[in-house]
């Protein structure tokens, strides 16, 4: 069964749709923002459609404006006409985390009002931006619209169909298999559950510094919905720039202290697995509990070896969520590297590690980036990597066929 994977330029943000055995399953993983739907999904939901295909899967790894807004804007257009059927959505939004099936209605209006104003508070990093600054901050925020969340219970979508409750990886590892068909599947490997109770932890002390006590009702849903979306872009924007020299060994063994937030820690990273073949898409999880989890499937004989296809690289290739660790385990070929280049990523010393365990890797990018350069310049005998770029192939998305 042939594998399709088309990586669209979403700036700072994810967007990757798998096509599988000539689009007979497909799988859209996250949705970037919303110039992200409107150039690049809305054209590839228009194929599928006018093929008579359909979307399996459409996961959103986590709360994060540069995963989530762009499937705003999607099942906005889609539930005015159902352009294209989608059988399963993977969310863990406020509802979900709760195993809470219907919220109801604040009465309170000042409970209303305050909760409105977080809704419609939005905050941006201006690192996620190109040129055209004007036109790309229409990219950030939906202050007057809905929220993923309603958007979902409008359109009466499958959401989490596989689970019980939220998505998370489950201690019995037989409840993190997802079944598309007999030959297609994928494994959860994060969130934990803790990891989801921790978002909500976070809303709390945010409410109670603000003097809100937390009601559990449809207001607050989409708040959260807001608060998380936004809650630690700028932070990471600000730690995660390596201007040292491109130097593979030295920034390879480089000591990093890791700091991780509550919002990427949630997000949904799994195995896909095609016939024998295995493709590791990670969102911007961390890579101590991505190998817990590989780990754990090893012993339990869930999968035979940990050789894969394709690494997605965690969080746009921030170099808290990479590891030599990590990296030593896992035994890949090709790496890629969704970002424009935002919030500094990727980091020099997550691209170093790579090569250094992977030395014959092919590495790559969806945006022409300053920084490939002097990578390039690196390549030798013992460091045979290849690096494509958008400057290698035609199309503004870069594709690639297993």
């Amino acid at each position: 069964m042939n594998v399709n994977i088309k990586v669209f330029p979403a700036k700072g943000g994810d967007s990757i749709l798998v096509s599988i055995d000539n689009q007979k399953y497909n799988i859209l993983i996250d949705s970037g923002y919303k110039s992200t739907y409107y150039d690049y999904i809305m054209d590839e939901m228009k194929c599928l459609e006018d093929n008579n295909k359909h979307l399996d899967i459409f996961i959103i790894t986590h709360i994060d404006n540069d995963h989530i807004l762009g499937g705003i804007e999607f099942l906005k257009n889609n539930n005015l006409k159902k352009n294209i059927e989608i059988e399963n959505i993977l969310f863990n939004g406020y509802r979900q985390i709760l195993s809470k099936k219907n919220l109801e209605k604040n009465l309170d209006i000042n409970y209303k009002c305050r909760m409105k104003e977080i809704s419609s508070s939005r905050y941006f990093n201006t690192d996620d931006f190109e040129e055209d600054f004007e036109e790309d901050l229409a990219d950030v925020g939906y202050s007057e619209g809905e929220s993923f969340s309603e958007l979902l219970l409008k359109g009466k979508y499958n959401i989490n169909r596989n689970y019980y409750k939220a998505v998370f990886k489950h201690k019995d590892n037989n409840k993190n298999v997802i079944e598309i068909s007999n030959k297609v599947k994928m494994i959860i490997l994060t969130p934990t559950q803790d990891d989801l109770k921790d978002l909500l932890d976070e809303w709390e002390r945010y409410l109670k510094t603000e003097g809100i006590e937390h009601v559990v009702c449809k207001e607050s849903e989409d708040a959260f919905e807001s608060f998380v979306s936004n809650s630690d872009d700028f932070h990471e924007g600000l730690n995660d720039v390596s201007n040292t020299i491109f130097d593979i060994e030295n920034l390879a063994n480089k000591n990093i202290t890791i700091e991780k937030t509550i919002t990427n820690k949630s997000s949904i990273s799994f195995i896909l697995i095609v016939e024998k073949k295995k493709y590791l898409f990670l969102g911007d999880a961390y890579s101590d509990e991505i190998l817990k989890s590989l780990e754990d499937l090893l012993k339990y004989n869930l999968i035979e070896d940990l050789d894969f296809e394709v690494l997605k690289v965690p969080h746009h290739g921030s170099k808290n969520n990479i590891s030599s660790g990590l990296l030593k385990k896992v035994t890949c070929k090709n790496y890629i590297i969704s970002t424009n280049g935002a919030h500094g990523h990727p980091n020099k010393e997550t691209i170093a590690k790579i090569i250094k365990w992977n030395n014959k890797c092919k590495i790559y990018f969806n945006y022409k980036l300053d920084i490939i350069d002097e990578i390039k310049r690196c390549r030798s005998n013992k460091y045979n990597f290849q690096i494509i770029s958008k400057e290698d192939y035609d199309s503004d998305i870069l594709e690639l066929n297993f």
